[in-house]
């Protein structure tokens, strides 16, 4: 595992760093793997996992990475403890050391919430396909609702995964999940959108991330939507096909950010006769709004 990154490294301007097939901008076995629980690897996916103990002051930031140079991250998740009083708020795909600039080694979730427990980060990276990874920052705000969105840029990209990240204390991920720019059709292959609630009102860090690829066809999913009452919480799940892998996914809800928050966000095994996370995502939510909310999974799946 690795320390916490500093913020005042990003840049308030989109950053693209391109992969080609075969490079090796990603360090050799990079700091975030150790501590790693690699998972398995299902063609050209690698699916890996990082539970921490979270720190003093009920943070968790577990990093989950690529390991050899072969693999670069394109999207990742995380999974908070108990669902009434733990959530998650910043989740990056970092780079190792912080001076390569590609944000493709690992995945860090970042945990809010009591003292003790654990986190658990998930990286999910690739090898042999042309990717690249694009982040920018949120403009500030007078809400404490916020939201961003980042694009892939040409239309041969095309989104597999992403992450929010909103860094005031107390805050909280709502939904964050593949999006579609309103070009022709309405497949969102776009790049990634996500929403926050931001405790100081509009003026929290915010950044949005997506792992892009070319070359290879990715499939979208929408999980069906679950009712979530207030008090309660929620658990609903998307799936790839039995020929896919899962490379990202993510959450979305009704209503305002300040409502739902994000407890879980990760790959899911399937009923296969393997134990690797490839076969979808789930997501968990808890409601602590005075409103029912509708809650749904997605998942981006690599054909």
């Amino acid at each position: 595992m690795r320390g916490r990154w500093s913020l005042g490294l990003v840049l308030a301007v989109s950053l693209v760093t391109a992969i080609a097939p075969g490079s090796t901008l990603a360090g050799s076995q990079p700091d975030p793997d150790l501590g790693d629980t690699v998972l398995g690897v299902v063609g050209d996916v690698r699916y890996a996992r990082e539970v921490q103990p979270n720190q003093s002051g009920g943070y968790g930031y577990p990093t989950a990475g690529c390991g050899p140079d072969a693999f670069h991250l394109i999207g990742g998740g995380g999974k908070a403890g108990p669902a009434a009083t733990t959530w998650l708020a910043d989740a990056s795909f970092r780079s190792y050391p912080e001076s390569d600039t590609a944000m493709d080694d690992g995945f860090e979730q970042g945990v809010r919430g009591l003292v003790g427990g654990t986190s658990t980060a998930y990286a999910i990276c690739i090898r042999d396909v042309e990717s690249k990874v694009v982040h920018v920052v949120g403009a500030d705000g007078d809400s404490d609702l916020r939201s961003a969105t980042v694009s892939c840029g040409a239309k041969r990209w095309h989104a597999a995964g992403g992450s929010l990240f909103i860094a005031t204390t107390g805050s909280w991920a709502g939904s964050s999940r593949p999006w579609d720019s309103g070009d022709a059709g309405t497949v969102p292959d776009d790049g990634w959108t996500g929403t926050a609630y931001d405790t100081v009102g509009g003026l929290g860090h915010l950044g949005i991330t997506v792992g892009c690829i070319a070359g290879r066809p990715v499939r979208y999913v929408q999980g069906a939507a679950r009712t979530v009452a207030p008090g309660a919480t929620v658990t609903v799940t998307a799936s790839c096909g039995a020929d896919e892998q899962v490379v990202g996914g993510g959450q979305s809800m009704t209503g305002p950010a300040r409502d739902t928050r994000a407890v879980v966000s990760r790959p899911r095994d399937g009923s296969d006769e393997n134990t690797i996370p490839e076969n979808g995502w789930t997501a968990k939510v808890h409601n602590v709004g005075v409103a029912t909310r509708k809650v749904r999974a997605w998942a981006s799946c690599l054909g």
